[in-house]
């Protein structure tokens, strides 16, 4: 299927052309309307999403092939984290039996990933410590024990390097989620909430409410 032909327009057709074209075409498809057809609006969408895209229109005008926009995987991570704050905190809310509309719910968000990092921070300090301690402990042991090789056959030597190997990985996950929770927070700080503030009466509960749902996030590090 042509997306120029799906909706009606050259290939010289310019970006308006193609929004002018696209609100006749899936007006005259949707399927509410009167002889209008799923199948035919659904195609209609899809050629509109592709010629609205300029990389995706570049690539068909060049190769005639349907391509996709690829997701940025560098943004996975941050918005998983993004997606499990947000839940965490309506949870929260919930379990206090708080409504969502008198609470900012940004700085919230902002307030539970701080915490996250923290606890990340403060664990990264704590496996940097133990990965040293393992290092100079290897260093450490001797042994008159020899191998089949005639060379002294030090266990202990091996096993602290097994667990010196994994506890560098361990670490190297906790800079990974640091980093993860630091974009996710950039990408809250870009948002803002609209919300009703309680009367003076209640403002103790909200900040308690606040508080408390902040620290849910534990659960999710």
């Amino acid at each position: 299927m042509n997306p120029y032909t799906q909706l009606g327009i050259p290939p010289s057709a310019s970006p308006d052309d193609v929004d002018r074209a696209y609100k006749r075409r899936a007006r005259d498809a949707h399927p509410d309307r009167n002889g209008g057809d799923n199948e035919q609006f659904l195609a209609v969408q899809k050629a509109y999403d592709l010629l609205k895209d300029a990389e995706l229109r570049r690539n068909f005008d060049a190769t005639g092939e349907w391509g996709e926009r690829k997701p940025d995987k560098r943004l996975e991570r941050p918005m998983q984290k993004v997606q499990q704050v947000f839940v965490a905190v309506l949870k929260r809310l919930t379990e206090l039996h708080e409504e969502p509309k008198h609470h900012n719910l940004v700085e919230m968000m902002q307030q539970v990933l701080d915490n996250s990092i923290a606890q990340h921070e403060q664990q990264r300090s704590l496996i940097t410590d133990i990965l040293e301690s393992f290092r100079d402990c290897r260093d450490r042991f001797t042994t008159k024990a020899v191998g089949e090789d005639g060379e002294n056959d030090n266990i202990m030597a091996g096993l602290i390097a097994h667990q010196i190997a994994t506890t560098e990985r361990e670490l190297q996950g906790c800079e990974v989620e640091i980093e993860a929770c630091r974009q996710a927070k950039r990408i809250v700080q870009d948002y803002k909430f609209k919300h009703r503030a309680k009367r003076a009466a209640t403002m103790s509960a909200t900040g308690a409410a606040t508080t408390s749902a902040a620290t849910g996030w534990a659960t999710f590090g």
